[in-house]
């Protein structure tokens, strides 16, 4: 089903901590500029072709452009792509996020900002951060002062997954990606360019792991937001 999007304003405000539920109350942390904040859905996010699921048991939110949100959605067809704003707490929709930016620093310090608005600003209640995918933007190993960044990003976050280079991807298009899916763990989507016959490990564990934590707060008692560390 594909959707005219009419953007709703978005709502980024920062009010004063006295003013905040609060969960949302965290010491020390403030709230990133508002043109660093994503805005909120004011209504369901839109079905989109091409962003995912209808009906997602998660969301991926990008920090920016380009962070590997198309990309994985189209490994893990049951997850959705809320377009870069916070989903609006929709009861008809899931309220899982993770959020996802690439290995260089203006994605990570964008991530940080989303992580920083998360936890000090006025959102849904009902919105959860599972946690924080870093997709490598480069082949190798990343400088030293970029895996310093990872690491104090990656802290703020209730749990990160960090994801590699696939050289064989770089000619694929999404629809020839191998795909997962809770029903069936891999299974290879090949197309006339024969891309990567599996979901590589590190993707695998990261999908797997994101569905579990889905599966546990759909069953277990919901957790609090966590306390972001970085300011």
């Amino acid at each position: 089903m594909s959707t005219t999007i009419t953007e709703p304003s978005p709502q980024v405000t920062a009010p004063e901590a006295g003013d905040l539920p609060v969960r949302f109350r965290v010491p020390g942390v403030t709230a990133p500029e508002l043109h660093r904040q994503a805005g909120v859905w004011h209504c369901p996010v839109p079905a989109v072709v091409g962003t995912g699921a209808e009906d997602p048991h998660w969301w991926w939110l990008g920090a920016h452009g380009g962070a590997g949100v198309s990309t994985l959605t189209a490994v893990a067809p049951v997850s959705g792509d809320c377009m870069r704003w916070w989903p609006g707490g929709d009861v008809s929709q899931s309220p899982n996020v993770v959020l996802v930016c690439r290995t260089h620093t203006e994605g990570l310090e964008r991530a940080r900002d989303l992580l920083r608005q998360y936890a000090v600003c006025e959102l849904p209640p009902a919105l959860r951060v599972l946690g924080l995918v870093t997709v490598a933007d480069a082949p190798g190993k990343p400088p030293a002062e970029i895996r310093n960044l990872m690491k104090l990003v990656a802290a703020a976050a209730p749990t990160s997954w960090h994801l590699p280079w696939v050289e064989s991807w770089r000619g694929a298009r999404l629809h020839e990606l191998p795909t997962w899916s809770p029903d069936t763990p891999v299974a290879a989507v090949k197309g006339k360019r024969d891309a990567t016959p599996t979901v590589p490990p590190q993707y695998l564990a990261a999908v797997t792991a994101i569905h579990d934590l889905v599966q546990a707060r759909r069953t277990g008692p919901t957790t609090p937001a966590p306390a972001a560390t970085t300011t």
